[in-house]
């Protein structure tokens, strides 16, 4: 039996969610990457003053909160239709502050919490303590800090019930019924692995340094062209190695909601097809989940060396560079002004201007 889905809005008057009419597209979510939601409600006066704010949205399955807290961006007009997408709201947030800091030997979860101060989230960054790191930003977006932190100590980074973020190994191992799911094809290609990494860069001193993981013969050399630390250096060898050896093409895996909607990225699930070659315990990199049906991605699709290398000199150059505000552990950068204290769901989003009408009366128009 095909279960219900429930889009819920919050409404300040009422201090809480309110289920509105709508029809849901999907779900998108990626480990360690993008999500997003997309819906439609009908083209009313109602629900055009519903979306010219920010509201504050989540999504029920069956009574159950499939998707946290996400904030209403984009919109869509058609004639009949509002297409309305939401993003995670404490990534938003995050993108909306930076930090300025030299953060040297200090525990990852210390690190954290400079960087939820200066992004002025209301909730604890749930990190852990070990390796000590070095950190260096400058004018870094915080939602990068957030990457770059997660990146030096090897461990993933997600947000869960719309509020709390989380460092660390996210999933677990699931039920699911691999004999359900259908699958096309899949496409393996071994011609760009390599064995040992190297990634080349320059101390704030000037000085060439090098990190590397790996052992063997068949070496990728990248640069790192921001100065930075070895520590950083042997940290994101680790990381490519990893990413450089992952096969080519993805495995999407399509089965009833019902069977997969208990599914995140990064859960584990056993899938047996030997005609295929694949028999064993897979982790989920990609969901999207829609009304009826959803895809699980458990293979990602492996990004080429020289991609690899471009985002190495390019993707992180606003991080990791040389500032000189924080001296010791035990106050954070002079440039972060903390905001107001507040409580609650509306005072982790105050910062987006929310402000919502009560429209719980108005959208009565249902979509099927």
């Amino acid at each position: 039996m095909l279960g219900r889905w429930t889009l819920e809005y919050y409404d300040e008057g009422e201090e809480g969610f309110v289920e509105f009419s709508g029809r849901l597209e999907e779900i998108m979510e990626e480990l360690n990457g993008h999500e997003e939601v997309s819906f439609s409600i009908p083209n009313t006066a109602a629900n055009r003053s519903f979306v010219a704010t920010d509201q504050l949205v989540r999504i029920k399955f069956d009574g159950a909160v499939v998707y946290g807290i996400g904030v209403l961006y984009d919109i869509e007009y058609s004639r009949k239709q509002l297409k309305c997408v939401i993003y995670n709201g404490v990534y938003e947030l995050l993108k909306r502050r930076v930090i300025s800091g030299e953060y040297i030997g200090l525990m990852p979860s210390s690190v954290a919490e400079f960087i939820r101060a200066a992004a002025g989230l209301t909730y604890m960054v749930d990190c852990p303590a070990t390796p000590d790191v070095d950190m260096i930003f400058d004018q870094t977006i915080c939602f990068d800090a957030i990457l770059q932190l997660a990146a030096a100590i090897n461990k993933d980074y997600w947000v869960e019930n719309g509020e709390n973020l989380h460092i660390g190994d996210r999933g677990s191992a699931q039920e699911f019924d691999g004999n359900i799911a259908n699958v096309s094809e899949r496409a393996v290609a071994r011609s760009k692995k390599r064995d040992k990494v190297h990634v080349r860069g320059v101390s704030y001193e000037g000085d060439e340094i090098m990190g590397y993981a790996g052992a063997g013969d068949n070496v990728a050399v990248f640069w790192y062209d921001t100065p930075t630390t070895e520590y950083t250096l042997y940290a994101l060898a680790v990381k490519k190695l990893a990413e450089i050896n992952m096969d080519d093409g993805s495995v999407v895996l399509t089965c009833p909601i019902t069977s997969g909607v208990h599914l995140y990225p990064g859960d584990t699930i056993t899938i047996s097809k030997p005609e295929l070659s694949l028999d064993g315990s897979y982790r989920i990199m990609k969901t999207t989940k829609k009304r009826k049906t959803m895809d699980v991605e458990i293979i990602r699709q492996k990004r080429t060396t020289e991609k690899v290398l471009e985002e190495l000199s390019t993707g992180t150059r606003n991080s990791f560079t040389l500032t000189t505000l924080v001296s010791q552990f035990g106050g954070g950068p002079p440039d972060i002004v903390l905001p107001p204290a507040r409580s609650g769901i509306m005072a982790m989003f105050s910062e987006f201007g929310y402000a919502n009408p009560s429209i719980s009366e108005s959208m009565e128009v249902s979509v099927t």
